[in-house]
């Protein structure tokens, strides 16, 4: 059809009007997209953009589904608190169990392997402390007592190439410096027992060996009374409870030390007889009553105050950790953070290794 076309009307039965009629071209429609039944047979309607909710009302889905709070939901509108949480949970847990396995590991390394360093450097102090102070070791022999820690003989085993300065006390921390002497005991060679303790494995291990002397092998002291030399006369290993020795000798050293490397459940000792005549003592006043059979071992168990200091440096090191990943998640400086924060949280560790080491029986 053209813009314009004539038409023919019929007004009467005896003429026609012509009329010219310019018709309104209408656009085709477009093509529907089928659209595919439900199963109840009613037609789906396809869903339109939409800033609401719908003027229909909610459907089943909507009246079933939980509606997150304005706290549970991010910019999207999406529920990410449950899955947060729960994320959160997981990195803090595998958190806490790697500190927990570094600060174990970091531990056995300090007892076993670095204490021998700091066993080595108190030695090679007292050592020097005896060669260039004789007074004050001299001084012991007239019945000074030395203060707890003071280096007060030399012990040599030949057969172990054992050569260790010798100091007062059996304490957790005196042990730490090397083998020391019971307080309250007569110095070796002198009438009576002197009893050293010494570590098995932990700080050097001085006394790790002795479970290897023999019978007649020999225990040479160097001392303000003089040089003396001892012949083992037994290596024995008792239980915790019993803690009296038998003596051979008026004048008799014994050796103490744990029974194992790991889990000690008694002590080893080693019993040795001065070979010489003994010096009297200023105690004794050479009077051979003073012999006793039986002799009492040392309490040689650990520090329990040292937990405490132990607890305060592990706290101080998980602060510490805490403030670099805090540093770490904020700035997104993670080298400088390590770099700032390595030689904080290395000293406390050693800190706390050192604290807790003391914890442990003093002989191990």
């Amino acid at each position: 059809m053209t813009d314009q076309e004539t038409f023919y009307a019929p007004l009467s039965l005896n003429g026609v009007i012509r009329a010219t009629v310019t018709p309104t071209r209408i656009p085709p429609a477009p093509p529907q997209q089928p659209v595919e039944p439900t199963p109840l047979g009613l037609p789906l309607i396809a869903p339109g953009p939409s800033v609401g909710p719908s003027k229909l009302g909610p459907t089943l889905e909507e009246k079933s589904a939980p509606t997150p709070s304005a706290d549970d939901r991010d910019g999207s509108g999406t529920a990410t608190r449950p899955i947060k949480s729960h994320s959160r949970r997981i990195e803090y847990t595998g958190l806490a169990i790697t500190v927990g396995s570094l600060l174990l590991v970091m531990f056995l390394l300090y007892l076993y392997v670095f204490s021998g360093l700091t066993g080595a450097r108190s030695q090679n102090r007292l050592l020097h402390s005896l060669s260039s102070n004789p007074k004050a070791v001299f001084a012991l022999v007239t019945g000074h007592q030395a203060r707890n820690g003071q280096p007060v003989a030399v012990l040599e085993i030949p057969s172990l190439h054992l050569h260790q300065a010798v100091v007062e006390g059996t304490t957790a921390s005196d042990l730490q410096l090397g083998p020391g002497l019971a307080s309250g005991d007569s110095l070796p060679g002198q009438v009576g027992n002197a009893v050293i303790a010494g570590r098995r494995v932990s700080f050097g291990g001085p006394f790790g060996g002795i479970g290897s002397l023999k019978l007649g092998d020999q225990i040479k002291v160097f001392d303000a009374a003089g040089n003396f030399t001892f012949s083992v006369k037994s290596v024995e290993m008792v239980s915790q409870s019993q803690v009296e020795a038998p003596q051979y000798g008026q004048s008799w050293v014994t050796l103490v030390t744990s029974n194992s490397s790991w889990l000690p459940s008694g002590k080893l000792i080693v019993i040795a007889k001065e070979t010489s005549g003994p010096v009297p003592s200023s105690a004794t006043k050479s009077s051979s009553n003073s012999s006793r059979t039986r002799y009492t071992l040392p309490n040689l168990a650990g520090d329990p105050a040292a937990g405490i200091v132990a607890a305060l440096w592990a706290l101080a090191l998980l602060v510490v950790l805490a403030m670099m990943i805090f540093t770490i998640r904020k700035w997104r400086q993670t080298w400088v953070s390590w770099l700032l924060a390595a030689p904080v949280l290395l000293a406390c560790g050693l800190f706390a290794c050192e604290s807790l080491a003391r914890c442990l029986p003093s002989t191990l």
